[in-house]
């Protein structure tokens, strides 16, 4: 028991668990030493200022909705909604 946690929101205890990227991702969040993702950072920096949808997949916990907040909160939308669908959850007959 942590009486501390009383205090905070669920919605913080959901994301310092780390089960949801930060509503305020930026890129400066996005923390690698890998080249290829550093590339994937720069390309998806050019992204952000465009208006252009973007699909992002990949394996579970590799960071792709913490890419695509930051994609959202530093284009021209930002102020708009940010809808995450997980699309593993959408059923197949659909």
């Amino acid at each position: 028991y942590v009486p501390a946690a009383d205090t905070i929101s669920t919605d913080k205890l959901v994301q310092l668990a780390g089960l949801d990227a930060p509503v305020d991702a930026a890129f400066d969040s996005i923390v690698t030493q890998s080249e290829r993702m550093l590339a994937l950072k720069a390309q998806a920096q050019i992204l952000a200022a465009k208006q252009v949808p973007v699909l992002i997949y990949g394996e579970t916990g590799t960071g792709k909705e913490l890419f695509a907040r930051a994609i959202h909160n530093a284009g021209p939308r930002s102020a708009a909604p940010f809808v995450a669908v997980n699309c593993g959850a959408i059923v197949p007959e659909l």
